[in-house]
This record gives C-alpha cells, sequence and structure tokens, in this order.
C-alpha cells in the first residue's frame, strides 16, 4: 500500500490506529453501522456479539479489548457485569442504550453513557475521553 504524506499523519495521530474493540449488540443494523464507524475512526480490530454471554467470553479472554463499546440490554440480560470484568482489567466501557430511564441505569459512569441515536462525532468523543483516560487494572495490583 502507498502511503501518502497527510495519510501519514494521521497514522501517526490518531489514538484510534491499532486498537481493538469489543462491540456488544443485538441489532444487527445498529452493530453494522457501530462496526463502520468503529473502523472509520482507524480500529484495527472490532469484535462483535450479540448476547451478554458472548461478551463476558470475550471479556474474559486472555487479549482484553482497548474499549467496550457495550449494549445496555442484550436479549440474554445486561452488560453491567461485562464492564465490571473489563474495569477489573483496566478496560473502559461505554454504554449505549435508548432506555437511559432503567433503574439499572443509576450504576453507570455519566461520561460513558450515550443515548441512541447518536452521531459518529459523539461517539469518537467519547471514545477519545474513555482511551486518553485508561482505567488502573485491578488485577495488577495483587
Amino acid at each position: 500500500m502507498l502511503w501518502r504524506a497527510n495519510e501519514d499523519a494521521d497514522f501517526m495521530t490518531n489514538i484510534f490506529c491499532g486498537k481493538r474493540a469489543l462491540l456488544a449488540e443485538d441489532e444487527v443494523l445498529i452493530a453494522m453501522v457501530l462496526s463502520d464507524m468503529l473502523t472509520d475512526l482507524g480500529f484495527a480490530y472490532v469484535e462483535t456479539v450479540r448476547t451478554a454471554g458472548a461478551a463476558m467470553a470475550s471479556a474474559s479472554g486472555q487479549l482484553p479489548p482497548d474499549v467496550a463499546i457495550l449494549d445496555l440490554h442484550l436479549t440474554d440480560g445486561i452488560t453491567i457485569p461485562v464492564a465490571e470484568l473489563l474495569g477489573n482489567r483496566g478496560v473502559r466501557s461505554i454504554f449505549v442504550t435508548g432506555d437511559f430511564g432503567a433503574s439499572s441505569t443509576h450504576r453507570l459512569p455519566a461520561d460513558f453513557v450515550l443515548m441512541k441515536p447518536f452521531s459518529p462525532a459523539d461517539l469518537e468523543v467519547v471514545l477519545r475521553n474513555a482511551l486518553a483516560n485508561p482505567l488502573l487494572s485491578t488485577a495488577s495490583l495483587t
């Protein structure tokens, strides 16, 4: 592949370049759009899962993602336990939901919640904030 100078500059300054994302979304079309948004931002790898169980399995894997985008309510449950597991591993989670009034949202950090529908620019701002402020892994403290 040939690189132009401006593409090289983007590559060097793009904080998303080479990053891995876990995307948990049970609506196929929304998952496709979100995956495209992440790829357009420069993510190298996007793992898309449709259930909380699959998200938990992925979050438990040997190599955690750099960030997770989690639909709060999936067909088999909520994704708060996934975010808690990832948080213990030093990974930030961003919740996306169309139901902010749900009783379970009171436990979510407000700066990492996106209300559906949202724009690519909204997603980018939250992702930048999440990646710029990494969590300290509790696993490394033991």
